[in-house]
């Protein structure tokens, strides 16, 4: 308890003269400290008991329970045994269902390696032997004979200018390689001097608007058989085929009928009907069930030209039609006629190449088969230095310059009968130099890719190596044959480029 001489006169000091905001402050803390005082007396006033009795209830309810799921509480037993006895059953049929997995997957593997092996290896089609055609379909082996004696595979005129092992009429032999012919055909060969045009000639041509000639090429465009026809014969297509006039109703051609013909629809609608295996059709106009319709720019019986096969489905006329139709005689003796011009054409320009003079005749022809001609503008590059080398060239018309990275002008040019790009496939190694057309004149080519390169000009590998020691020296050929790396590039090497005389 404090003493009267401790208390503060509250009145006396706030009589003294004290400037307003201190007097202010301490009536403020003259309130504060009575409200202290009178808290402190209601808390003196409180009972100080705690209720006991109320908690006890409660923990005695949490302890009950607790004693409950502790009573209740059963440890279980695992038989550990038994467990690693399941686990080791499981590994073994999971180890033996891999290894069957494995073991067809193998198999597998290897079908798709065969079968990716025999599409590599698969010839075009003019290519094929009859040993191919019969060992894929031997029904036809069996029709050929028969054709055979009846004496309609005979070609007159073939042994005077193919000649024959024995002089007797072409016939095909099974069990000798010799090439597939779809049906007897006598070829307009171009004779010795004999233009291309004059063959063109021999043949009917039906005149047409150049409105429906590019109708017909945008028909024709995007089918697999005329896509790689080069320009020569996709022209001749074009003019040998011929007007066709359907009226409503009538049959174009008819399921199981011999194919001859190939049509574009130039105007006019058709429907397509397909007779399902085993179905016999209730009267002569019953061709079964529809599937397709034709409108113009359509194009159907593309198989005719090549297969003497039956008709797979029937065409119908649903309004008058205007049809352009090309026989397979026609088509047929097109390739043969072209394809016969450009062999001769190649072969005669690769007798001027001294170095395919070490070559047969018939090494030659297999050569002229496999080469494609290449024009290049004024001032475009053939072979660019540093790059990878895929291609065998030789000068067919025009010069070649050829260019080391630094020089302005030309180190070397190559004339006709000239080739380049062999060291790049023998050495395996990159472009040493470019080589590209004059900037005032057309370059025209001959190229082998890099596997006909090696299987045809292999007799000459030495030839070629000697050549280029003489001109550049050992290290040229002497450089270890190493192998593209993992993305197909070859690794760099600083032997120079070409068997193109670089140094001439």
């Amino acid at each position: 308890m404090a003493s009267k001489a401790a208390v503060v006169d509250f009145s006396k000091i706030l009589s003294s003269g004290l400037g307003k905001e201190t007097t202010a402050q301490l009536v403020s803390f003259r309130k504060r400290h009575d409200d202290a005082k009178r808290a402190l007396t209601a808390l003196k006033a409180l009972p100080a008991s705690v209720d006991l009795s109320h908690y006890k209830s409660v923990l005695k309810d949490v302890v009950a329970q607790a004693e409950k799921i502790l009573s209740g509480f059963k440890p279980v037993s695992y038989d550990v045994d038994a467990q690693i006895k399941a686990l080791d059953s499981f590994e073994a049929k999971a180890v033996s269902q891999a290894e069957e997995s494995a073991v067809k997957l193998e198999a597998e593997l290897k079908d798709l390696k065969a079968t990716l092996s025999n599409i590599e290896e698969a010839r075009p089609f003019d290519q094929l032997t009859s040993e191919d055609v019969v060992a894929a379909r031997p029904e036809i082996g069996k029709t050929v004979e028969e054709m055979v004696k009846k004496g309609k595979w005979s070609l007159p005129g073939y042994a005077e200018k193919f000649g024959t092992d024995d002089g007797a009429s072409f016939v095909p032999r099974f069990g000798r390689r010799t090439s597939v012919s779809a049906e007897s055909l006598t070829p307009a060969y171009p004779k010795a001097g004999q233009e291309r045009e004059q063959a063109r000639e021999n043949r009917a041509q039906a005149p047409k608007t150049e409105n429906q000639n590019q109708r017909i090429r945008a028909a024709v465009g995007s089918n697999l058989l005329f896509r790689n026809l080069d320009t020569e014969q996709y022209n001749d297509v074009l003019e040998a085929m011929k007007e066709v006039k359907v009226e409503s109703g009538d049959v174009v051609i008819k399921q199981g009928d011999q194919g001859d013909y190939f049509y574009v629809v130039e105007s006019g609608t058709l429907d397509v009907y397909v007779l399902q295996p085993g179905a016999t059709a209730g009267d002569a106009d019953d061709l079964g069930e529809k599937v397709l319709s034709y409108g113009p720019g359509s194009s159907f019986g593309e198989l005719a030209l090549m297969y003497m096969q039956p008709r797979a489905a029937s065409i119908k006329a649903t309004s008058a039609c205007t049809l352009w139709a090309l026989d397979r005689l026609t088509f047929r003796s097109i390739l043969v006629e072209s394809n016969y011009h450009r062999r001769s054409l190649y072969n005669q320009l690769l007798q001027h190449v001294p170095l395919l003079t070490h070559l047969s005749e018939a090494e030659r022809l297999r050569v002229s088969d496999a080469i494609e001609l290449e024009t290049f503008e004024p001032g475009a590059v053939v072979v660019k230095e540093g790059s990878e080398g895929n291609h065998f060239y030789v000068v067919v018309n025009g010069v070649a310059e050829v260019h080391k990275e630094g020089n302005n002008e030309p180190i070397s040019t190559l004339v006709r009968g000239s080739y380049f790009g062999e060291l790049a496939l023998l050495n395996n190694t990159t472009r040493a130099a470019t080589v590209s057309a004059p900037a005032n004149e057309q370059l025209q080519v001959a190229k082998l890719d890099a596997s006909a390169f090696t299987r045809l000009l292999g007799p000459l590998t030495d030839i070629m190596r000697d050549h280029a020691r003489e001109h550049y020296g050992p290290a040229a050929v002497s450089a270890p044959q190493a192998a593209p790396n993992a993305e197909g590039e070859a690794p760099p090497s600083s032997i120079p480029e070409a068997g193109d005389p670089l140094s001439q």
